[in-house]
């Protein structure tokens, strides 16, 4: 999740995106017209495959987990990439309790 947001502009298909293709069974999560908002990944394909391959994943502790010394957004076009997931994987708005409730580490 950190990944492709951080990405979402500049979608390198090395090692990284090669993990996430492998462990979601290999489904084609590059889109080769980068000119969309999602810059270059498949958000759609992204989420149903996290949905298949996780299907009681819950998405409130997804986003609670993010909370670590490693986890940056370089822009804003990544945290939109980010909301955007939330939103196509849980049909809800981005919950503001994810940046706000507490001082991140």
């Amino acid at each position: 999740l950190a990944f492709v947001a951080r990405t979402h502009n500049a979608v390198d298909e090395g090692r990284s995106a090669k993990t996430i293709t492998a462990a979601l069974g290999g489904l084609s999560l590059v889109d080769d017209d980068t000119s969309g908002a999602a810059g270059g990944w498949k958000l759609d394909v992204f989420v149903n495959g996290l949905r298949e391959r996780s299907p009681n994943l819950r998405w409130s502790d997804a986003l609670a987990r993010l909370d670590m010394p490693t986890f940056a957004l370089p822009d804003s076009g990544s945290f939109v990439t980010l909301v955007e997931i939330y939103r196509r994987a849980t049909g809800m708005p981005f919950p503001v309790w994810a940046c706000c409730r507490h001082v991140w580490t």
